[in-house]
Order: structure tokens, then C-alpha cells, then sequence
């Protein structure tokens, strides 16, 4: 029962506006915005990645943001609105590149 609940939710969430939106960034901007912040864990996800998705659900404790990549804005925002409407989100399309990430899931825990 609890998974048709959720999944009914996902579905009438995804025909909906959202409640926020990612911002997209580069990670110079990410680095700055997130200055001061301590002890982070920087979660990579995309929309379409099963794996990510568990990760999503993980509870991680102090401060963690999720940014997205190798993904659609849109579709970002619907699956991280879904398992993490509290979430801090950041979109990129370049992080990936300079950050050498080749595969996701990924969790970085980094001190800004």
C-alpha cells in the first residue's frame, strides 16, 4: 500500500508545479554559496539512475546538498521534489567535467 501511495503521489507531484526549483550553478558558484558551511556532503544524482534514487532516500546527517548532472532540469527537480522536497539542489551540466565524475551515484563529503 505505502508504494502505491507513493507512487500516485510522484505522478500527480510530476503534473504539478513544483515547490522549488535546482539552481543551476557552476561549481565555483556552489563553493561560494556554500563558504562557511563546514563538513558537506555533495550528493550527484540524475532522474533516470535507479541507484541515486536509493540514495536519495539515505537519511545523511550535518549538511548535504544534491547537485544533478548527465539529467534534464525538469526531471531533476520532479525526483529530488519527490524523496526530498527539503532538499538543496543545484543543477549543472559542467560540474561533472571538472570534477572528473564518471558514474552515479556519487557522494563527496567536502569541507567549504
Amino acid at each position: 500500500m505505502n508504494q502505491l501511495l507513493k507512487a500516485l503521489i510522484c505522478f500527480f507531484a510530476s503534473s504539478h508545479a513544483l515547490s522549488y526549483e535546482c539552481k543551476e550553478a557552476s561549481w565555483s558558484n556552489i563553493k561560494d554559496w556554500q563558504k562557511g558551511k563546514g563538513s558537506t556532503d555533495v550528493v550527484f544524482f540524475a532522474s533516470w539512475c535507479s541507484s541515486c534514487k536509493d540514495q536519495l532516500k539515505k537519511d545523511h546527517k550535518g549538511n548535504v546538498i544534491f547537485i544533478s548532472i548527465f539529467d534534464e532540469k525538469s526531471d531533476s527537480e520532479r525526483v529530488l521534489n519527490f524523496f526530498r522536497p527539503e532538499a538543496t539542489c543545484y543543477f549543472s551540466k559542467e560540474i561533472e567535467k571538472e570534477l572528473k565524475i564518471k558514474s552515479l551515484p556519487k557522494t563527496l563529503n567536502i569541507i567549504f
